[in-house]
């Protein structure tokens, strides 16, 4: 039987007033396990469903329910999926109530009496439809309070599980890399194979070509001749390729020496430059001395004479 939804669930609930932690789960595919914790008092109540349980219940109610269906029920009503089922929990004493009023007359199956404890609770689940409201009643047991002892017991078993499922992970993906590394291996000697027998495909076609030549050149001239012809196009493409090569190399070496004649010339260029725009100061300096002497001589032969004597002595 495969089931359409999560196999566990947990969720809060509230329930006259006081919040309860609700835990659904499957142990396995006929078997359905249901705990409620009250959050203040941390008082619990388990019950284990059977598929034989489940489909007499729902067969009481007069609208039967296969297991998988019914499970698919509880689970949205927790998770309050559908405004068509609801959920209630009641005790010993409101299911009284509600039994003077004849709403469950006849929906608590045979299994399940009523036994004056004020401890049991009762999970209500309601189908409520456009014309009928069908209520399914699912006795609690009560557990009690937990004990120190009783939480050790379940890390202790959580621990348990922890490390069985951790080691089994590990073993799976061990299997996984030892397969997979075979799968591999197998693959590789596959090709292995293959490409062995096409070398020796090769190899025979080889040496029936070589026997062939070697079997008919010696007697065939006009074969003879393409040999000669063959060796002596061979040795005229190794001689260009020679030629080609040295030619190569000279032209390198020619650019090298070029290169290095322009950067000589590019370097000399840009010295006469320099010393152009120096002499080009020197002119402008000297022009504008001379224009100065010429005006100094024309106003004062004794000042200009004077002058040229301090630059003299300067």
């Amino acid at each position: 039987m495969a089931f359409e939804y999560p196999t566990y669930l947990h969720c809060e609930c509230e329930f006259g007033g006081k919040m309860y932690d609700a835990v659904f789960y499957l142990e396995n595919t006929t078997q359905l396990k249901l705990e409620l914790t009250d959050r203040i008092t941390n008082e619990e109540w388990h019950n284990t469903l059977t598929e034989s349980f489940v489909e007499e219940l729902t067969k009481k109610t007069g609208n039967f329910k296969r297991f998988d269906v019914f499970c698919s029920m509880i689970q949205s009503a927790l998770s309050k999926r559908s405004h068509f089922l609801k959920l209630d929990l009641l005790n010993y004493e409101d299911l009284n109530e509600i039994r003077r009023i004849k709403i469950l007359n006849d929906c608590l199956p045979p299994q399940c009496p009523v036994a004056v404890s004020g401890n049991k609770r009762y999970l209500i689940l309601s189908y409520i439809t456009e014309f009928d409201k069908i209520h399914y009643p699912i006795p609690l047991i009560s557990i009690g309070y937990p004990t120190p002892d009783v939480y050790r017991s379940i890390i202790h078993k959580l621990r348990v599980k922890l490390f069985d499922s951790r080691s089994a992970a590990v073993l799976s993906e061990q299997q996984s890399d030892r397969i997979g590394t075979c799968k591999t291996i197998s693959k590789l000697q596959s090709e292995n194979a293959a490409l062995k027998q096409e070398i020796l495909y090769m190899k025979e076609s080889l040496d029936k070509v070589k026997s062939y030549h070697e079997t008919h050149l010696d007697s065939d001239p006009y074969l003879l001749l393409n040999k000669a012809k063959h060796l002596e196009l061979k040795t005229f493409v190794n001689n260009l390729e020679t030629e080609l090569f040295e030619a190569k190399s000279k032209s390198s070496r020619q650019m090298i020496e070029y290169t290095r004649e322009i950067a000589r010339l590019q370097a000399d260029l840009e010295a006469a430059a320099i010393t152009q725009r120096g002499m080009r100061r020197k002119i402008t300096q000297l022009s504008e001395e001379l224009c100065l002497l010429k005006g100094r001589c024309t106003e004062n032969p004794a000042v200009l004479y004077r002058s040229l004597i301090l630059q003299a002595i300067n």
